[in-house]
Formats: structure tokens, sequence, C-alpha cells
């Protein structure tokens, strides 16, 4: 729980190449609804275009085959 709680700090407070790497550590948990809905909530509150495409990619809407 520290670790997740430590990389959403990244994405909502460090620098941008810090936080897309945040991001796609966390896509190892893209079928984990928890994470997926704290983290849209700090792009969402972070506001930032770029980070949010890259949230997109790392946690896609929809898994191939489901």
């Amino acid at each position: 729980e520290a670790a997740l709680d430590w990389l959403l700090a990244v994405v909502a407070e460090g620098d941008r190449r810090s936080a897309v790497v945040a991001i796609s550590e966390l896509g190892a948990y893209r079928n984990n609804a928890r994470v997926r809905k704290r983290l849209g909530a700090v792009l969402t509150e972070r506001g930032d275009p770029y980070l949010t495409a890259r949230f997109g990619q790392a946690f896609p809407a929809s898994q191939p085959g489901a």
C-alpha cells in the first residue's frame, strides 16, 4: 500500500518524466479497479493531457478478448 501511495504521489507531484514511469509501472495493475480509479482521480486533479494519454495506453478501456 505504501508503494502504491508513493507512485501515486509521483504521478500527482513529480516531473512529467517521472510521472510517465510511475504510470507505466502501475500498468501492471491495469485489471485492479481500485488502482485504476485512484490513478484516474490523480490524473484528473493534475490535468495534464499528456499524462492522461499515457494512462490510456497503460490502462486500456477494454482488454483484447474480453
